[in-house]
């Protein structure tokens, strides 16, 4: 029984207890430690929670039936006898379940669960590696938009290109106002310098004798 109730529990990831609770089967965060190169797995935990959080047992004793080839009756029996057998352990007293955890009364009279260490090679560890295919596309988040890389990509190419295809209209403009500026100060320096610098001063005759 015990066996059968563990195996439903790790292939659903859930199972019913009547009057006990719901046995769940959690897991936490994978993470990758990219300098050993592996994928650490997350870590699963068994909780007792409200029997809310399970569905009916039905399916739990078809299952049982299933497994130990007996009917269905009597696999309900079977189950309610379990759930039974915990609900009524005495204070400091525990029943374990091979493999998932141990039921015990805590000093308030409330039945608890202490759940056991999954061996790792329940969640085993993966190699893993970073690989980049920087000619592959995918989808990807922009502001509230959805959109892919190969369209980013496409987008800021085409924006780059158009502003490297114009740098020569800025720099010939440049070109241009320094040219005419040069031009107009030669112009300025050959009109005051051009001929004799000397001023031209009109020719007076000195009157070497006079009429009479």
């Amino acid at each position: 029984m015990e066996n059968s109730i563990a195996l439903y529990l790790f292939q659903n990831k859930k199972c019913p207890l009547p009057g006990v609770g719901c046995l769940e089967l959690l897991y936490g965060s994978a993470y990758i430690s990219a300098s050993e190169k592996i994928a650490i797995a997350p870590k699963p935990s068994i909780y007792l929670s409200d029997p809310e959080r399970c569905n009916s047992p039905e399916d739990l004793e078809r299952f049982i039936a299933d497994l130990e080839n007996i009917p269905i009756w009597e696999a309900k029996n079977k189950l309610t006898d379990f759930c039974r057998n915990i609900l009524s352990l005495p204070l400091h007293e525990e029943f374990s379940l091979a493999s998932v955890g141990v039921f015990y009364k805590d000093p308030s009279n409330k039945t608890g669960f202490r759940p056991t260490n999954l061996p790792k090679t329940f969640a085993p560890d993966i190699k893993a590696e970073k690989v980049i295919h920087p000619n592959e596309s995918h989808e990807m988040i922009v502001g509230d938009k959805q959109t892919t890389t190969a369209a980013m990509t496409e987008f800021y190419s085409e924006k780059t290109g158009s502003g490297k295809s114009r740098w020569w209209i800025a720099a010939l403009i440049i070109a241009l106002l320094s040219l005419i500026t040069i031009l107009y100060f030669i112009g300025k320096t050959n009109q005051r310098y051009s001929g004799n610098a000397q001023p031209v001063l009109p020719n007076t005759l000195t009157e070497s004798y006079q009429l009479k």
